[in-house]
């Protein structure tokens, strides 16, 4: 947008009248780019998670994933210190091996 040439006499009402609408026209565009930037700001923020896009459409800049919320307890995990275990140990030579066999062939039914 051109603005008019300021008056060149020394008319002091004309001088006001002219930045006056010097800064009305620059207050309307200064409301045309606010607008602007908004909507661009909007768009920005816009990934899969908050609008229609699909998934392949965020690019390399994924969303960060949500973690667990729960606290963590301080404890060592596994079972607790001094506590006898029950787990039974391999050894070399077994008392027994018990051999477990389906009742019926699944092939042939024999």
């Amino acid at each position: 947008m051109a603005s008019p040439a300021p008056p060149a006499a020394l008319d002091i009402p004309a001088d006001v009248a002219f930045y006056q609408a010097i800064i009305a026209e620059l207050r309307a565009q200064n409301a045309v780019l606010l607008a602007r930037v908004a909507e661009l700001e909007r768009q920005l923020g816009l990934h899969s998670g908050n609008s229609g896009k699909p998934p392949s459409s965020d690019g390399l800049k994924k969303p960060p994933r949500t973690s667990s919320l729960r606290a963590a307890s301080g404890k060592p995990s596994g079972g607790q210190s001094g506590h006898p275990g029950k787990t039974l140990s391999r050894v070399a030579h077994p008392d027994t091996t018990i051999d477990h066999f389906p009742p019926s062939c699944s092939g042939c039914g024999a």
